[in-house]
């Protein structure tokens, strides 16, 4: 009888300890459940099962909820926290000085967080600190089909990012976030405040930005990684007038990465570099995105609807629609600086660049280190000197331009570029009747590259090959088969 007492009470015990937050063992197969507030706020002290899989089955309100973060710089979190598209409801952290803050703080290379929808969060993190966004603050894992909408805030001093603080090396794909508000001071984002070597792809923001320097509508500062097929639809403030560099309508500063496919449609406004998609392309390359924002500028100096500054770098099949505007000096309708062996190549810009001096409507300055090449500005261009229909300040050596072309009836008392005259070779003025002429253009690529509207639009970027008919950025016998399907079609 003594026996079986014992037995009974070995397997009454067992059962209780695995009874931890709704049920489930941790293990891949079988998940911790998380269904009640207080199985989730409980995962936090909990490090023991931070390398375990959970999973929500239930959405979750943590209104009055004193939250305990998931992971830390001591112990990371490498396990599985699958959201399966459940929300999590009014999360509120208020604290000062505390690094890696968000419903996750540190998130190690092993972990992954899946599918979370979070509404209506409000971090603060004040004082001296870093990494802080609503989902994570330090990323090295995956992060995917998460996002944020409702009445978001998030504010702290740097790393700052409405979804993600701080992204070393990890994933973060189909991602989005709502931002009403995202402020904080260096490497601020409405997605993301800083990505080191990391890769974003398929994620959005949309709200406001305001920070100091480094400062972007989706990221603050890339350092290499790469961006691809992402947007931003937000209002970017830079709120410093010395020594705050770099705000972008998609990335403020991006440092030997890749932008691929992006775009920013928010109007971009501040003091120091900046541009429509980003502030300093820094030895980056960028290709096929478009900035449609205005970017208005206060004694600003590298300015464009573009870029603020090419340096270093590479940007090619990119447009810029907005107005590039300041009393400042170096704005261009698509980069304000184009120096240091950088090139542009079938780009165009058809805002209106106005400025003090040094102003173009494709580019404010271009080096003699520096090429651009078919590409064109059609808006109007203003300044109180060194102003140009293509390039405000540039230079006479050859090979620098080639197949460039400027719209002469809208700016005709300037020179193409604004410093010299004649035009250098490759810079060429037209008026109105020969913009939509195909023939014109005859050294440019219109198979892969570039359209046009014959006698109807200016030349346009080709979103696919001109033999792509089914639209998969492919040649082959797939484009054949629609091509014979349609044959002799009215």
């Amino acid at each position: 009888m003594k026996k079986i007492c014992t037995v009974i009470c070995i397997l009454v015990i067992a059962s209780v300890s695995q009874a931890k937050y709704s049920g489930g063992t941790g293990e891949p197969n079988n998940p911790y459940l998380i269904a009640v507030p207080a199985d989730l706020n409980a995962i936090g002290l909990h490090p023991e099962d931070w390398t375990m899989n959970f999973k929500l089955t239930a959405d979750i309100d943590l209104s009055g909820y004193s939250y305990n973060i998931i992971g830390n710089q001591t112990n990371w979190f490498q396990g599985v926290f699958e959201g399966d598209n459940h929300k999590i409801r009014n999360l509120n952290i208020n604290a000062s000085g505390v690094k890696d803050m968000g419903l996750f703080g540190c998130v190690d290379s092993a972990a992954q967080i899946r599918n979370i929808i979070l509404i209506s969060v409000t971090i603060h993190n004040t004082g001296t600190c870093s990494a802080t966004g609503a989902l994570v603050g330090y990323n090295r894992g995956l992060i995917s089909g998460c996002y944020s909408t409702g009445t978001n805030t998030v504010a702290a001093d740097e790393c700052t990012g409405g979804l993600i603080g701080y992204n070393d090396s990890g994933t973060i794909s189909g991602c989005s976030f709502d931002a009403d508000n995202v402020c904080g001071g260096g490497y601020t984002g409405g997605l993301l405040g800083y990505n080191n070597s990391g890769e974003l792809t398929g994620c959005f923001s949309t709200g406001n930005v305001t920070g100091t320097g480094s400062i972007g509508g989706l990221v603050g500062m890339t350092w290499n990684g790469s961006i691809s097929n992402c947007g931003a639809n937000t209002s970017v403030t830079q709120v410093c007038s010395f020594g705050c560099f770099y705000a972008g309508g998609l990335v403020g500063r991006n440092y030997y990465g890749t932008i691929k496919n992006c775009w920013a449609e928010g109007n971009v406004t501040g003091s120091t570099v900046f541009g429509g998609l980003v502030g300093e392309n820094f030895g980056g390359e960028i290709s096929d995105c478009r900035a449609c924002g205005d970017v208005i500028g206060n004694n600003s100096n590298a300015l464009g609807g573009f870029a603020g500054v090419n340096q270093l770098g590479t940007i090619s099949r990119c447009y810029a629609k907005g107005n590039a505007v300041s009393n400042g000096n170096e704005v261009g309708g698509f980069a304000g600086q184009n120096v240091n062996n950088s090139s542009i190549r079938d780009c165009y810009a058809i805002g209106d660049a106005n400025g003090n001096t040094q102003v173009g409507g494709l580019a404010g300055i271009s080096d003699s280190d520096s090429v651009i090449i078919n590409s064109y500005s059609s808006g109007s261009v203003s300044g109180n000197s060194g102003a140009g229909g293509f390039i405000g300040t540039g230079n006479s050596l050859p090979g620098l331009y080639s197949e460039c072309f400027w719209y002469a009836d809208v700016n005709p008392l300037l020179s193409g570029v604004g410093n010299l005259s004649p035009d250098p070779a490759g810079v060429r003025g037209l008026s109105s009747v020969y913009w939509y002429n195909q023939r014109m253009f005859y050294k440019w690529d219109f198979i892969n590259v570039w359209n046009i509207g014959e006698g109807q639009t200016f030349p346009f970027l080709r979103k696919y090959n001109i033999g792509d008919l089914n639209y998969d950025r492919r040649v082959n016998m797939f484009d054949f088969a629609v091509f014979a399907e349609n044959w002799m079609e009215e």
